[in-house]
């Protein structure tokens, strides 16, 4: 069954967190935006180890605590006790949970029919799946929202690397738990897209993270293309 809101993003991501000022001073630091909702964060094998992509989470909303509205669900906690991937068990964390949103970061290539498991039984649950090792086309079918990157045009060959910051891919992660919530509280009176909806969410998420860079630069957000028509994400 689709899901009522479809898009997928080609988010190009930069580098540009390589300078930091020593002295920044933070007097105007926004305040906390308050979680509504239950929310489970998924996190996917590149992505469980590190903890710098959760500073903002276990600052401001007692991650670890646990009558914390988000939770954890890893890549570890997906292994059974000799160490091979169960991925119904995504299925199992997400009901246990009873949470209203679901943010996967990284999930394993398979996770889409355990999505879709869940989502065809809790049509009203929102799923954002960010940089999956997934397909994207299974997704599509059961997400809301599907972010993914543009590789830089440097990247020449397979055998490359190409690495996304922890400051990049915590800003997907908040950009997308804000995104969620507006949607869940607009459902029945959505008037924009779900792609402005993301982007105001996008620019929200930036403020509270880097209050002390007025300027983002280097990002650029825009539709999924269709390889073979050229054809953007109709949303």
């Amino acid at each position: 069954m689709k899901s009522k809101y479809i898009i997928v993003f080609l988010l190009g991501l930069f580098v540009f967190f390589s300078c930091k000022q020593e002295d920044i001073h933070l007097e105007n630091t926004p305040p906390v935006r308050l979680i509504k909702n239950k929310i489970l964060v998924i996190l996917g094998e590149d992505y469980y180890m590190r903890p710098g992509i959760l500073n903002y989470l276990e600052k401001n909303y007692n991650l670890y605590d646990e009558n914390s509205t988000v939770k954890l669900f890893t890549y570890e906690s997906m292994l059974n006790s000799s160490g091979s991937l169960i991925l119904r068990s995504i299925a199992e964390a997400i009901e246990h949970s009873d949470c209203d949103i679901i943010i996967a970061l990284g999930v394993p290539e398979g996770s889409a029919r355990y999505f879709t498991q869940v989502k065809n039984t809790h049509p009203e649950k929102i799923f954002i799946s960010i940089l999956p090792m997934e397909d994207t086309l299974p997704l599509e079918a059961c997400c809301d929202i599907v972010l993914d990157f543009k590789l830089p045009d440097t990247l020449l060959n397979e055998e490359e690397i190409f690495s996304v910051t922890d400051e990049n891919v915590e800003l997907l992660l908040i950009s997308s738990i804000f995104a969620a919530e507006d949607m869940l509280t607009n459902t029945n009176k959505l008037s924009i897209s779900i792609y402005e909806e993301f982007n105001r969410a996008f620019f929200a998420a930036y403020s509270v993270l880097f209050s002390h860079a007025p300027v983002v630069h280097n990002f650029r957000l825009s539709p999924y293309l269709d390889p073979e028509t050229s054809i953007p994400s109709r949303t």
